[in-house]
This record gives structure tokens, sequence and C-alpha cells, in this order.
């Protein structure tokens, strides 16, 4: 609580640094972006996040249904003598499969939060140039994050977050439609794996 004061002052120095950017080279604008809403409706973004879900869910299904296995199994051990060597083998048997399933889970939990989360970096990547392209032809100097979504009433958590917001108030200055056609435009001119254009 003793730095709550650190974020308004370095906006207010960011301002004023962009205002002296501003009267050096004779003018410009400043424009806010909702980084949320370009995220949401970045094409590749939300092909990869759809693929990877679904891999998920097959992998989720998989698992289940080594799990039933393994119950069904382990009411066999019931039907058997605990000093058989049966008992013994299908124990052991039973516990390596356990194991390394809960290995396998682990590693792919890890290896899906790390696809979606460079899926998310390399978004960000395309929004941050796509930004840069839709500034420079409009005259932009600064682009701040601003959050348009409304704030909940009855949410703690939203009512938290609004409070947070560094952008208070803007009028007509929301570029984020801009970058998502911009982001659109430079989807369909990609080149795809074959080497044509979609």
């Amino acid at each position: 609580m003793r730095f709550a004061w650190m974020p308004a002052l370095l906006f207010v120095l960011a301002w004023g640094n962009a205002a002296t950017v501003m009267g050096q080279s004779g003018g410009g604008i400043v424009a806010v972006m909702d980084l949320q809403k370009a995220l949401d409706k970045h094409p590749r973004l939300q092909a990869q996040l759809k693929t990877i879900r679904q891999e998920y869910k097959a992998f989720q299904q998989s698992v289940i249904d080594v799990q039933k296995d393994l119950r069904k199994r382990a009411q066999q051990l019931q039907e058997l003598s605990p000093s058989s060597p049966d008992f013994k083998r299908l124990q052991a048997e039973l516990a390596k499969i356990d194991s390394t399933t809960a290995v396998d889970m682990k590693l792919k939990q890890k290896e899906f939060i790390t696809r979606e989360a460079k899926a998310h970096y390399e978004a960000y990547k395309d929004i941050t140039a796509a930004v840069a392209r839709v500034a420079a032809r409009h005259n932009i100097v600064l682009v701040l994050r601003y959050d348009s979504k409304e704030i909940d009433p009855d949410n703690r958590a939203s009512i938290a977050e609004g409070l947070m917001r560094s952008v208070v108030y803007q009028n007509r200055l929301d570029i984020t439609d801009l970058v998502v056609q911009e982001l659109g435009t430079a989807a369909a001119q990609a080149p795809t794996a074959n080497g044509l254009r979609r």
C-alpha cells in the first residue's frame, strides 16, 4: 500500500513524455485499444485455442477411460487371495498403470498450458504489429490499453478491476475495431502451409 501512488505517477510521467513528443513532432493522436477484445477476435488464436481445447478434452476422456478400466480391474483383486501370486502381479500392474497415468496427465497438462501460452504470445505479437500499422496510418503517437467491458456492480472482482483501470474515460479514441480488421486482413494475406494465400 506504500506505493499505491506509483501507477498514477508513472501515468503522469508517460503522459508528459507523450505530450512532449507530440509537441516536438507537430502533433499526433492518442488512442486506446481493448487488448482482450482483440485477443478474443484474433482468428488464428481462436482456431489454435479451439484445437488445443479439443485435444485436451480427448485426452481427459482417455484418462477417464483408463481410470474406469483400473477400477474394473481393481475389483478383480477382491476375488483373489492377497497371498496369491496372481494378486501380487495384478496389484503391481495396476499400481504401475496408475502411476504412469498420473505422470502422463501432469506432462500433458504442462504441454497444453505451454501451447496455450505460446499461442497467446504469438497473437500478442500480431496485435502489437497491427497496432503499429494502424497507428502509422492514422498519425497515432500513443496507444493505451483500455478495457471496454462494463463493470458488474454485483461482482466484487469486476468492481476491483474497474477501479484499477488506467483509462477512466475516452471519447471516440478506441481503435480496437481497426486493429481487429487489420488482423483479419493480415490473416487473409498470410500464406498457408502449401504456399498459397487463403
